[in-house]
């Protein structure tokens, strides 16, 4: 048995979540120690084990947690320690980002480590801007520098030569000594009205860019008041910057926005709102909780059984399964309201009977189908489900069945998180259930400043009652039309 771990230098690429690569997320997995940097995705964190222990050594310029010395002694000490290290870096590890100096400490110490490249923001930046690096019309290579040495003092960059170089500047930390950088390429032989871009939070959902000629850069950015993180590109290529900006031009980007569904039903919304531009913050405030019923489940289910939430079908199928399986279903069929409902469904290879035109109760009952007039119907739900559906059905002779499946409660955790994102422009709301919760965790007025967006008639109804402003209704209950409503004219 080795007596030792194994670090991994991991690249956690520049910001965008989609660009980690899948090595890095199958390592996060199976971590016991994360020593992680100021520019990754917090996400990348929740890939990780309950119980890794997490230490951040963040660096920005002139404020640093930890040296890089102190950075290097922690690995090895956490590695010799017999653990599964990740030193998470931002970008690419060995790219300006110390990396091969953690590498050789590793090395000295006689210590295993593996390199787990990352999307460098020197190439995923100027992507995200519509810049590409090379054209064979405007750029036939690309040459990357830091700019973190001031090029008034002596150093290793030697400008003269990369002046003459020719094709594409793309140079890293050089916001602080961008004018001496400007000037010292133009002296050199670098034309003044080479074109230029600077590019900060360039796969953020901040991500803000200009253009400007080499010699107009510096003034440009200190009157647009923008800052680091940034990458700035000079050269003709930066010019398409005003043709192809894809990323910023996407209908929500800028926008921060708090969904408040459940953590299980999260990822299906929050992967439609980034793939609009928005920064998503999850902010879940009901918790679900499964009210065992096994003794019923335990019996066959002629007649009809009708789903209304994803959560009724995860919750009744997840305990079914506990002493039956799919043949449980031989003698129903199944009704379910909205997309969702119906996709969850899906996942457990069971296909709706009957859906109604519109996702909601008033319209099962409205178009319940004749043939199924006066048969049984059992009703998987939250104990807080209203009685629309059994007084419906019960009128056109059905003897209905209510199960209560699952009981739902406020979400304590997320008061710290109202209380942080106070400066979100968007609160989505998909159910009455979290707007009660939203009330009872006393979470007081929406800032002026934030709008709400309800996904339905019930929603929006919930909202009024707690005096809580509507400020947009997904035309239909889905939340393909609630991500569309958002981006919607008044």
């Amino acid at each position: 048995m080795s007596s030792h771990g194994v670090c991994y230098l991991i690249g956690g690429g520049p910001g965008d979540l989609g660009l980690v690569t899948l090595r890095a997320k199958e390592l996060l997995q199976q971590a016991d120690v994360i020593v992680y940097d100021s520019l990754i995705n917090d996400h990348l964190l929740d890939w990780a084990p309950p119980q890794a222990e997490k230490i951040y050594a963040g660096k920005r310029a002139n404020k640093h947690v930890m040296k890089q010395a102190d950075i290097n002694a922690l690995l090895v000490e956490k590695c010799r320690n017999n653990k599964i290290v990740v030193r998470l870096k931002g970008g690419d590890p060995f790219i300006f980002g110390r990396g091969g100096e953690e590498a050789e400490a590793l090395v000295h110490a006689g210590l295993p480590y593996e390199v787990v490249p990352g999307v460098t923001s020197g190439i995923a930046a100027p992507a995200y801007a519509g810049i590409p690096l090379t054209h064979r019309e405007h750029s036939t290579s690309v040459t990357f520098v830091t700019g973190h040495e001031c090029p008034k003092e002596s150093g290793e960059t030697d400008w003269a030569k990369l002046a003459a170089l020719g094709g594409t500047l793309v140079i890293y930390m050089g916001v602080k000594n961008l004018p001496n950088i400007a000037a010292k390429l133009i002296e050199h032989g670098m034309s003044p009205t080479l074109p230029a871009a600077f590019i900060q939070w360039g796969c953020d959902y901040r991500q803000r860019s200009l253009n400007a000629t080499l010699a107009s850069l510096p003034a440009a950015v200190q009157a647009a008041g923008l800052t680091a993180p940034a990458i700035i590109v000079v050269g003709h290529v930066a010019a398409l910057h005003e043709q192809m900006p894809w990323f910023s031009q996407r209908p929500l980007h800028g926008k921060k926005i708090l969904i408040t569904r459940t953590r299980e039903q999260n990822s299906r919304l929050r992967q439609l709102l980034e793939n609009q531009g928005a920064h998503v913050v999850e902010m879940p405030l009901i918790q679900i909780s499964p009210i065992p019923q096994f003794e019923i489940l335990k019996q066959k289910f002629p007649g009809w059984i009708v789903f209304t939430s994803p959560n009724a079908v995860r919750i009744f199928l997840q305990q079914l399964m506990q002493h039956s399986d799919l043949r449980a279903f031989a003698d129903s069929k199944i009704a379910t309201i909205g997309q969702a409902t119906t996709d969850e469904c899906a996942l457990w290879h069971l296909k709706p009977d009957f859906s109604p035109s519109l996702a909601n109760a008033d319209t099962l009952v409205q178009e319940w189908p004749q043939e199924a007039y006066a048969q049984p119907v059992l009703f998987p739900c939250s104990a807080l489900a209203d009685d629309t559906i059994e007084k419906g059905l019960k009128e056109k002779g059905c003897e209905v069945q209510r199960l209560e499946i699952y009981q739902t409660t406020p979400d304590p955790s997320a008061q710290e998180i109202w209380h942080q994102h106070q400066n979100a422009d968007w609160i989505l709301f998909c159910s009455s259930s979290a707007v009660d919760s939203f009330n009872q965790l006393h979470l007081g007025s929406l800032p002026a400043a934030m709008q709400t967006a309800s996904i339905g008639t019930k929603t929006s109804d919930a909202l009024k009652r707690r005096n809580l402003p509507v400020h947009r209704e997904a035309a239909q209950a889905t939340l393909e039309s609630l991500v569309s409503s958002l981006s919607a004219k008044s």
